[in-house]
């Protein structure tokens, strides 16, 4: 028998989808309902309203890379470098793969209106950074890394991968694209910035 479809992770997706595609502001309940197949009595259910499903978003975004966080950092298998390379493909892989939705919640936490949203989305993401602190911590106190400044090499990491998301003509002309191709869907090109990100960790982790 098949399970019947959720519907608040409907609600979620078609939410995600129109956020991408149109940002917070052009992004409407009823189109988003209308996307989900749902009635608006449903989403104010589960979520309240528009800034509600806006925050349970973002907490389903970044739950699913602190779940791939927590099992690298009790990963006893993995060395600590390779756990660095593992966090740095796997946050930089969710951002690619999320853009539209990574720039609208850049938007968001960069303008005046709404800034209680600012508060909510910190302590979200802070809750993956935590992780990530921790797993870097454990390689200096191993004697593997050297002693950096770990909070700020963290935001060094994810400054540039955002620098690349936002910047998309620059990229595309650094990067020597065509003007009719989008860089973000070329393979090689992200692979290219997994490649750059954990020479950057690396480069300041390592003991000479």
């Amino acid at each position: 028998m098949r399970a019947k479809p959720d519907k608040k992770e409907m609600i979620l997706d078609a939410a995600e989808q129109l956020f991408a595609q149109k940002g917070y502001e052009g992004s409407s309940v009823r189109d988003i309902c209308q996307l989900a197949n749902v009635n608006l009595a449903m989403v104010n259910y589960y979520f309240g309203n528009k800034e509600g499903l806006f925050e349970k978003l973002i907490e389903r975004k970044a739950s699913f890379l602190r779940e791939r966080l927590r099992k690298l950092l009790d990963d006893s298998s993995m060395s600590h470098i390779e756990k660095v390379d593992a966090f740095a493909d796997g946050y930089t892989d969710r951002l690619f793969e999320r853009r539209g939705l990574t720039l609208t919640i850049m938007r968001e936490m960069s303008m005046q209106q709404r800034c209680h949203f600012h508060e909510t989305m910190a302590e979200v993401f802070l809750g993956n950074v935590s992780i990530m602190r921790q797993i870097i911590r454990s390689g200096i106190e191993a004697g593997q890394f050297r002693d950096v400044d770990v909070e700020l090499l963290i935001a060094s990491m994810i400054g540039t991968i955002n620098q690349v998301l936002i910047n998309e003509n620059m990229v595309r002309k650094l990067a020597g694209f065509p003007e009719d191709v989008n860089p973000y869907d070329d393979e090689k090109f992200r692979h290219r910035v997994k490649s750059h990100i954990r020479q950057l960790l690396r480069s300041y982790l390592q003991k000479l």
